[in-house]
């Protein structure tokens, strides 16, 4: 997990864009290292760069402020960008996204969150 707790002075560098590295290990810890059926559609694989969204916002940004924090579609780009398996898809990434988001919001989901009891800290829940 040496990629996750990068100097301040890396990170202003690349204008608070991860570095690459951090980059690398994201891609390879949600998108390469899954079960292949995972990896047959794009609505899987975008749910897979959602969870590497929340873990980088969650973990990096926190750990290392000046990393900059972005949107889901700005992610997307960025790990698609990025990440050698995803990269052939790249001209198509504002379809795959629209496609993605126009799916996820068919999916029932249910979600909670827990405070601590000063109210400042989630649990992520």
């Amino acid at each position: 997990m040496s990629g996750l707790n990068r100097s301040s002075s890396a990170a202003f560098k690349n204008g608070g864009l991860p570095p690459q590295e951090l980059l690398d290990d994201l891609c390879s810890r949600f998108v390469l290292n899954v079960p292949k059926e995972d990896q047959q559609s794009f609505e899987r694989i975008l749910f897979l760069v959602e969870y590497a969204h929340w873990f980088y916002e969650d973990n990096s940004v926190e750990k290392n402020p000046s990393l900059k924090s972005f949107t889901l579609k700005e992610f997307t780009s960025l790990m698609f960008n990025s990440c050698d398996v995803l990269r052939p898809y790249v001209a198509h990434i504002d379809d795959i996204f629209k496609d993605f988001t126009s799916y996820k919001v068919k999916v029932p989901v249910t979600g909670a969150i827990i405070l601590d009891v000063t109210f400042d800290r989630d649990f992520g829940f």
